[in-house]
C-alpha cells in the first residue's frame, strides 16, 4: 500500500508504506498543494490546489506513477471521493456549493448550494 503527501512548494509524492521507498514525485501545482487523497480502490491519487487557475484537481495513476487528467474547479475548497469514478468538490464562491463530478467525462453530475457561511469539512460515504 502507498502513502502520499503534498507540499507548499507544489510537489506530490507517493511512498511504499512497508519500506518508505519513494515511488513517484510530481511537480504538480505551481502554487502549492492543499489536499491529496486516494480513490477507494487506491488506484487514483487526487491532488488539489485552490490557487492554481482559481482551483485545479489533478488525477494521478498510482500503478503507472503518472498524470492522468485534470479538472478545473473555480473557488475550490475541499474534495472527497464518492467512488472510483465520482468526486465531490466544495466551492466557496460565488456561493457555497458542493458538486459531484464524473471523472470519466470530467462533467458535473449534480450541484447543491449549502450554507452561506462556508464549508469546513467534506466527507463522502461510498
Amino acid at each position: 500500500s502507498m502513502i502520499a503527501g503534498g507540499s507548499h512548494a507544489g510537489f506530490v509524492g507517493m511512498w511504499l508504506r512497508s519500506t518508505g521507498e519513494c515511488k513517484s514525485v510530481f511537480d504538480a501545482h505551481p502554487y502549492g498543494v492543499s489536499q491529496v487523497l486516494f480513490s477507494p480502490s487506491g488506484g487514483i491519487l487526487a491532488s488539489c490546489s485552490p490557487r492554481d487557475a482559481g482551483g485545479v484537481v489533478k488525477l494521478w495513476s498510482v500503478a503507472e506513477g503518472c498524470f492522468q487528467r485534470s479538472l478545473r474547479v473555480v473557488s475550490l475548497h475541499k474534495m472527497s471521493f464518492m467512488s472510483e469514478h465520482a468526486l465531490l468538490t466544495s466551492q466557496s464562491f460565488p456561493a457555497c456549493t458542493v458538486r459531484l463530478w464524473d471523472l470519466q467525462t470530467l462533467r458535473e453530475k449534480a450541484k447543491r448550494e449549502l450554507h452561506d457561511s462556508g464549508i469546513a469539512l467534506l466527507v463522502a460515504v461510498p
